[in-house]
């Protein structure tokens, strides 16, 4: 027929064999052995598609979770080939852990001193501090940890309250502090942060911090004031 080997009638690419490599918290590497008679390979990473003539592809910026690849090898259109039939692989990931996070600083820490002259004190009050950059988003909650001692930090970052955009604004150049008031004295609480920054990544911080003992304070007069009670009643 004069084609050579070319076949008469429209042959579907064989479908790669897909594998993973290179595997960390927030990425990992789709690789396969080049497909014969294809010009290149259309990959999906879960939300869009990938034009390459490489034979791999790197999943990125990910955060805890499982994915999926799928990837097509692309036949000319000039040819009796057919596009390959998606080929998938899953790998799950942990996601971005504190101590490999270099674009925030999340502390906790109870009132000084200095800080009673505001009306704040290490036996009412925690302080839940933030500094980074390219933040975008910052959540954050206050749990008893006798309560929550087993609960994973996923899950109570679920139940973490947003800060608002100003607040979130302010993350990204001085640092912002959130106070979390009315906690007990002598009570032990766990501190849980959600922070995302601008390439969707997102850390989640899980400290312990234990109340003062409570005491009377001179500096509590500004905001409590002085109560006479009198009563007819016999005590």
């Amino acid at each position: 027929n004069g084609n050579g080997n070319k076949p008469t009638t429209p042959t579907a690419l064989a479908k790669p064999v897909l594998s993973v490599e290179d595997v960390t918290s927030t990425s990992f590497i789709v690789k396969w052995e080049a497909v014969e008679n294809a010009i290149g390979y259309m990959v999906n990473d879960g939300s869009k598609n990938h034009n390459i003539t490489a034979t791999e592809f790197k999943m990125e910026k990910l955060n805890a979770g499982t994915y999926t690849a799928n990837v097509t090898a692309m036949a000319d259109e000039n040819t009796n080939y057919t596009n390959s039939e998606f080929a998938s692989i899953q790998q799950a990931v942990t996601g971005l852990t504190p101590d490999e996070c270099d674009w925030v600083e999340c502390t906790v820490s109870l009132p000084t001193e200095e800080d009673a002259a505001s009306g704040y004190f290490p036996f009412l009050h925690i302080f839940h501090s933030f500094k980074g950059t390219g933040i975008v988003e910052i959540k954050s909650g206050c749990f008893t940890a006798a309560n929550y001692e087993n609960t994973p930090a996923a899950t109570l970052a679920a139940e973490c309250d947003a800060l608002d955009a100003d607040t979130v604004a302010m993350a990204n150049g001085d640092g912002v502090t959130t106070v979390f008031q009315g906690v007990q004295a002598e009570t032990e609480y766990r501190l849980i942060a959600v922070i995302t920054n601008e390439d969707g990544l997102t850390v989640i911080f899980d400290h312990k911090i234990t109340t003062a003992e409570a005491q009377p304070h001179p500096d509590m007069e500004k905001w409590v004031g002085t109560w006479n009670a009198t009563t007819n009643e016999t005590l």
